[in-house]
């Protein structure tokens, strides 16, 4: 696992690798982890990471500037953890898939409690097996963006553009997807929160996808409600 720290405080970053290692040595993990000062020499790393964790107040570039432009490169799906002094953030935020927010008066639980929520993650082992062209495939869940049904075709879109195409109806597939991390926004549309890049009440659009998604009205409170409390998990 590679992890990639960012903060314009030399002596917080020594602090915080510090932690990092300790709590991996509790549980068996063995991490890269490098010190960046400046949110640019980051960017121009072109180290792909596991982890990214940022500080949300930095100068020169500060920490959502640096998710964006990282979202932009090979760490367009890093995890990514902002470390902030406050309660407060921009709506904007959530625009670059952040994974969770730590304040720093509650750091060091902040942060295990988010590191322990990421090894679940990456453990579940999640899954789903369809039928494509005679045989059956098995996919990983966190590669799966949206999935459209049309003309009696379900096409499964992963993030590295392919896609699956199934004659499994798009029903059996949402029952099979952890609705946790997954949305039935249309009758046709199946979405995944984690890839969500813009939305309002009518449509949204998604990683990787030069796409707009139609929301049904009749799913739209649901869906807010569902996609927050992701959000705060």
């Amino acid at each position: 696992m590679r992890i990639a720290i960012c903060d314009d405080e030399t002596l917080f970053l020594s602090q915080l690798k510090s932690k990092i290692y300790e709590y991996s040595n509790n549980h068996n993990l063995e991490p890269v982890v490098d010190e960046y000062t400046v949110g640019s020499n980051l960017i121009n790393s072109n180290i792909k990471y596991d982890i990214v964790i940022l500080d949300y107040q930095m100068d020169k570039i500060d920490g959502l500037e640096t998710a964006r432009q990282l979202r932009n490169g090979i760490n367009e799906f890093a995890c990514i953890i902002f470390l902030t002094n406050y309660g407060e953030i921009s709506i904007d935020a959530y625009s670059v898939d952040t994974y969770r927010f730590v304040l720093k008066s509650t750091l060091w639980d902040g942060l295990y409690n988010a590191l322990d929520d990421y090894r679940k993650r990456m453990n579940t082992g999640k899954s789903i097996s369809v039928k494509s062209d005679g045989s059956y495939i098995t996919i990983d869940t966190d590669e799966i963006v949206f999935i459209e049904s049309q003309n009696r075709v379900t096409s499964i879109h992963l993030s590295n553009n392919k896609i699956i195409e199934t004659k499994t109806p798009l029903s059996s597939i949402f029952e099979s997807l952890p609705h946790t991390d997954f949305f039935r926004v249309h009758k046709s549309f199946i979405v995944s929160f984690r890839y969500i890049t813009r939305r309002d009440f009518s449509s949204l659009n998604v990683t990787g996808y030069d796409y707009e998604i139609p929301v049904s009205r009749k799913y739209t409170a649901d869906f807010k409600e569902a996609y927050y409390n992701y959000l705060k998990e």
